[in-house]
C-alpha cells in the first residue's frame, strides 16, 4: 500500500497559448518538464522525470475514473459557488484521461472545445490555459492533474488562493534551503533537487516497508530498524547448541536404525542359507556400510549352506580331511576347488 501523501492543489497559469495560427490548438501542453516556476513566485514544482510524469497520468486516470477531464473559464469550478463570483461554471472543453501522454517536453493531452469557446479563442477573447494539478507539499512534487482553465492573467494570486485548500505562502521556500535540508549544496539546480528528494523518499518507502515486516510502528526510526533486523526473533530461531544437540541425536537414531537393518539383512541371509556363519562379520559390516549394495549381492549370491543349518566343526577340519561347509563357502566366494583351498591351507 502507498504511503498516504497530503496533497494541495494549484493553479499554475503557466502562459500556455491555447491558440495557433488563429485556431484553437487540438493538442496541447498541460504541464513542462523539469521545474514548473511560476512568475508570481509560487514553487518552484517538480516533474522531475518521465516516470514521474506516467505516474502523474496514472494517478489523474485513477481520479478521473470514466469521467473526461473538464477545461473551464478561469478555474470557475472550482470556485464558482463562491459569494461574489456566481453559481455557474460552464465547460470550455474536455480531455480525455486516455489521450494524455508524455513527451520528453512534458504531459500532453488532445482536447475537444465546445463551439462557444472556440469561438472565444479565435476572437482572441482568451489566450493562455491554466492546469490546475495538485502537489505534494514535502517535496513539491507534482501528483495529479485536476483539470485547466482557459484564463487570460496567467499565474495570478488569486487563482492559488481558490484554488489551494490552504494558503501556499506556508509552504514556499527557497530553493538552496530545500537543497541544503536535504544534504545537498545550496547551489544545487531546482532539478537536482528535485531528484533527490525523489530518492530519499523512495528509500525512507522502503525502509517503512522493512519495519512493517518486522513488525515495527510507522514511525520506528531508521536505527531502530536496523537493530531489529539485527535481534533474532526468539520465535523463529534456536540457538546453535540446541540445534547442534538435535543433530547429533538424529545422527545416533539413524546409525541405530541403519544398523537393525544391516542385522536383519543378514539375518535373512543367513536363513536363506546365502551367507554362512563363518561369514557373518564380514556381511554385517558389508551391509552396516552399503546396504544396498549387500542386498544386491545376496540377491544373486548363490545358496551355500542349508537354510537353518548348524556347523559343529566351525574352526576345525572333519576326520576324513575334506572341507568343513564354511570353508566350502570361501572357497565358492574366492573362485577356487576344494583341492586347491586344501592345498592352500595345508601350506600355511
Amino acid at each position: 500500500m502507498k504511503p498516504a501523501v497530503r496533497s494541495l492543489y494549484i493553479a499554475a497559469a503557466a502562459a500556455v497559448e491555447a491558440v495557433s495560427d488563429g485556431a484553437p490548438k487540438k493538442r496541447i501542453q498541460l504541464l513542462p518538464m523539469g521545474t514548473i516556476a511560476l512568475r508570481d513566485g509560487r514553487g518552484p514544482f517538480f516533474l522531475a522525470s518521465k516516470e514521474a510524469a506516467h505516474a502523474v497520468i496514472e494517478e489523474t486516470r485513477r481520479r478521473a475514473g470514466r469521467q473526461d477531464i473538464m477545461i473551464d473559464y478561469d478555474h470557475q469550478s472550482f470556485y464558482g459557488a463562491t459569494d461574489g463570483v456566481g453559481g455557474q461554471a460552464p465547460a470550455a472543453g474536455w480531455i480525455s484521461p486516455q489521450s494524455l501522454v508524455v513527451e520528453s517536453d512534458g504531459i500532453w493531452a488532445d482536447v475537444e472545445w465546445t463551439d462557444a469557446a472556440a469561438n472565444k479563442l479565435t476572437a482572441r477573447e482568451y489566450r493562455y490555459l491554466s492546469p490546475l494539478f495538485s502537489y505534494d507539499p514535502a517535496t513539491m512534487a507534482v501528483t495529479a492533474i485536476r483539470n485547466a482553465g482557459l484564463t487570460n492573467t496567467p499565474a495570478i494570486e488569486e487563482l492559488a488562493a481558490v484554488a489551494s485548500e490552504k494558503s501556499n505562502q506556508e509552504y514556499l521556500m527557497d530553493v538552496s534551503a530545500i537543497a541544503v535540508a536535504a544534504g545537498l549544496a545550496a547551489s544545487a539546480t531546482p532539478d537536482e533537487v528535485a531528484a533527490h528528494v525523489a530518492g530519499l523518499v523512495k528509500d525512507a518507502a522502503a525502509l517503512t516497508a522493512a519495519g512493517q515486516k518486522l513488525g515495527l510502528d510507522a514511525g520506528t526510526t531508521a536505527d531502530q530498524i536496523v537493530a531489529a533486523a539485527a535481534r533474532p526473533n526468539p520465535a523463529e530461531f534456536v540457538p546453535i547448541s540446541v540445534v547442534q544437540s538435535l543433530q547429533a541425536d538424529m545422527a545416533a537414531l539413524k546409525l541405530a536404525l541403519d544398523d537393525d537393518k544391516a542385522e536383519t539383512a543378514v539375518a535373512a541371509a543367513c536363513a536363506a542359507g546365502k551367507v554362512s556363519p563363518a561369514m557373518r562379520e564380514w556381511a554385517t559390516g558389508y551391509a552396516r556400510a552399503d546396504l544396498a549394495g549387500f542386498e544386491g549381492y545376496v540377491a544373486t549370491a548363490p545358496v551355500i549352506v542349508a537354510a537353518g543349518a548348524q556347523y559343529p566343526h566351525l574352526g576345525g577340519v572333519p576326520g576324513d580331511g575334506s572341507l568343513t561347509p564354511d570353508e566350502k563357502a570361501v572357497a565358492a566366494t574366492l573362485g577356487i576347488s576344494a583341492e586347491q583351498y586344501l592345498a592352500t591351507k595345508k601350506g600355511a
